[in-house]
């Protein structure tokens, strides 16, 4: 169980809100497509240009998948259907990386979060640690949903 952050559960209750998704996040999700709840959240939830790079890195990289071309396929749809949120400022995600001391591609996710006024869904703790107000854990998404 995550960390349970009670503002973001009442929050979350309250609203039927978008959210940025990172790769760490969306991948694990990916695994479980067969439940309508994660279809729904699908709907929910915003990518960048470079999630599926990095979602296609991990499957390519992940045994139990290396040798199943049609979940790429399928997955590549899905990736298609979700709503891609575009960096308008490659000094602000530079200025969050260098300040914070995160790679370029997480300060892009966080700066897209900001931008949108939503929180940023992650497994990443680093990301977890030193933007508290900014994320949620995936953990926690999922408990506080019933997924």
């Amino acid at each position: 169980m995550g960390s349970g952050n009670k503002e973001f559960e009442e929050d979350e209750k309250k609203t039927d809100r978008t959210y940025v998704i990172d790769a760490s996040a969306l991948y694990p999700l990916l695994l479980k497509l067969k439940s309508p709840a994660y279809v729904n959240l699908l709907r929910r939830i915003r990518v960048l240009d470079l999630t599926k790079y990095e979602i296609g890195n991990a499957a390519r990289y992940d045994k139990n998948l290396q040798s199943v071309p049609k979940m790429m396929e399928l997955w590549g749809e899905v990736l298609e259907s979700i709503e891609e949120v575009r960096i308008t400022s490659l000094a602000e995600v530079q200025k969050i990386a260098v300040k914070q001391g995160i790679t370029f591609y997480d300060a892009a996710y966080v700066h897209a979060s900001m931008s949108l006024g939503t929180k940023l869904i992650t497994n990443d703790r680093e990301i977890l640690q030193k933007f508290p107000g900014q994320s949620i854990n995936l953990l926690d998404y999922e408990s506080i949903n019933s997924i």
